[in-house]
């Protein structure tokens, strides 16, 4: 199904399922950063579930969370993906509660620091793991096959990243 809007709409309905999910996938990623703000797709993920006009920080997954639900996302090269699971009795609320976190997030920037400073930590983190675990394994696979610059520049262009420069005028 397509909207009117372009966006399109895959639905799936089963009345004797106890859990509904939906999910927002937007085709862009990683790989879609521009240049000198490498990271912001991952980071603008995490920011969206900080607060929006209508829900202060942290209510946008104390909401769902109250409902017995989960709310998440995850960022590759091409997509980001929103996605909310939750009781069927509550999905009018988790597809509220998810639309109003990717079309209304105010980006404050006491929030803004705070994610900057846990991103630089995931990231670090990532890189001080053990050299033979899988994950060190492929985040060198990544930088001597894909990536053009190392995931310690990523955390310094994400220190750079601004409320006025980097996301939307009207959302602040």
């Amino acid at each position: 199904l397509t909207l009117e809007n372009d966006l399109q709409v895959l639905l799936i309905s089963d009345p004797d399922t106890p859990k509904a999910a939906a999910s927002l996938d937007v085709m862009v990623g990683s790989g879609d950063n521009p240049p000198g703000r490498g990271g912001l797709a991952h980071f603008l993920e995490h920011m969206l579930f900080k607060g929006t006009r209508r829900r202060g920080v942290g209510e946008v997954a104390r909401e769902i969370e109250a409902s017995g639900g989960e709310i998440n996302a995850w960022t590759s090269f091409d997509q980001t993906v929103y996605h909310v699971v939750l009781a069927s009795k509550y999905f009018d609320l988790g597809l509220e509660v998810l639309a109003d976190a990717v079309q209304n997030a105010t980006f404050d920037p006491v929030e803004l620091e705070r994610e900057k400073k846990f991103d630089e930590g995931v990231m670090l983190g990532i890189l001080s793991a053990n050299p033979i675990s899988n994950t060190m394994a492929y985040v060198r696979e990544l930088k001597e096959k894909a990536m053009k610059r190392h995931l310690l520049t990523l955390t310094t262009e994400i220190k750079r990243v601004t409320v006025e420069e980097d996301l939307p005028g009207d959302q602040v």
